[in-house]
C-alpha cells in the first residue's frame, strides 16, 4: 500500500492530536542528556522516544503518544507522532491558559471569519509549558462588543456601512478605546449590539442574537 498522501497526512495528524490530548510529550533540555527525553502529564519521569521510531532524534518539541511502557528501566512512548507547537492552543484550547489580550499587535477584525480575534500568550498542560503567542478569538466581554461595534461602524463588517461613516461626530476608532466617552448616538449602537448579543457578522446580519 501507499501512504496516504501529504494533505491527507496532516489532517490525520490533527485528527490524533485531538485524541490523544492527554499524551503530549515536551522535550527536555538536551544539555548533559545522553539521548532525547520528554517530560509528560502522565508520569513524573523522563521518557523517550523508542529507537525503532522514525522520530528516534529528530528532536520534535512536541510529540504525542498511545502509550508508554517499560523497556528494560527506560520509559518509552509507543507509537508516536510529530505535533506542532500552534496545533496545542488551536486544537487543545482547553487545556490551556490563556493570557489577556496583547495590545501589540492590536486586536483586529477578521473578514474570513466575521469575529473579532487577537494575540494571546499561553500555557498547556498541568506542566504549564510556555506556547508562542498565537491568534485567538478575543475573550467575551464589553471590550469585544466595542471592538465590534469599531468594525461595524467603520464598513469592515457590513462594506455599505462605510457609506455613513463621514457624517458621524466621532470616528468609530474611539470605541477601542475603553476610557473613552462616547457620543450618545455610539453609545446606542452599542447598547443595541449588547441586549442583541451581536458580536459577530452572523448575528449583525440575520439578527439572531441571543
Amino acid at each position: 500500500r501507499h501512504p496516504p498522501p501529504p494533505k491527507q497526512c496532516l489532517a490525520l495528524r490533527k485528527v490524533i492530536t485531538i485524541c490523544l490530548g492527554d499524551h503530549i510529550g515536551k522535550l527536555r533540555d538536551r544539555e548533559g542528556a545522553s539521548q532525547d527525553t520528554y517530560q509528560t502529564e502522565v508520569i513524573d519521569d523522563a521518557v523517550a522516544i523508542d529507537k525503532d521510531s522514525a522520530l528516534h532524534g529528530t528532536h520534535v518539541e512536541y510529540v504525542a503518544f498511545c502509550m508508554l511502557e517499560d523497556k528494560g528501566g527506560v520509559v518509552t512512548m509507543d507509537t508516536v507522532l510529530g505535533v506542532e507547537e500552534s496545533w496545542l492552543s488551536e486544537f487543545l484550547a482547553n487545556k490551556c491558559t490563556f493570557s489577556d489580550p496583547h495590545d501589540n499587535p492590536p486586536p483586529f477584525y477578521c473578514p474570513t471569519q466575521g469575529v473579532i480575534k487577537c494575540t494571546r500568550g499561553a500555557t498547556f498542560g498541568s506542566r504549564s509549558w510556555v506556547l508562542n503567542p498565537s491568534i485567538q478569538l478575543y475573550p467575551n466581554g464589553m471590550t469585544k462588543f466595542r471592538l465590534f461595534a469599531a468594525a461595524l461602524l467603520e464598513g469592515q463588517v457590513i462594506p455599505s456601512f462605510k457609506h455613513y461613516e463621514k457624517v458621524l461626530l466621532a470616528r468609530p476608532a474611539i470605541l477601542r478605546k475603553t476610557w473613552a466617552t462616547l457620543q450618545p448616538k455610539a453609545e446606542a449602537v452599542l447598547k443595541q449590539l449588547v441586549n442583541k448579543y451581536v458580536q459577530c457578522v452572523y448575528k449583525a446580519v440575520s439578527g439572531n442574537g441571543q
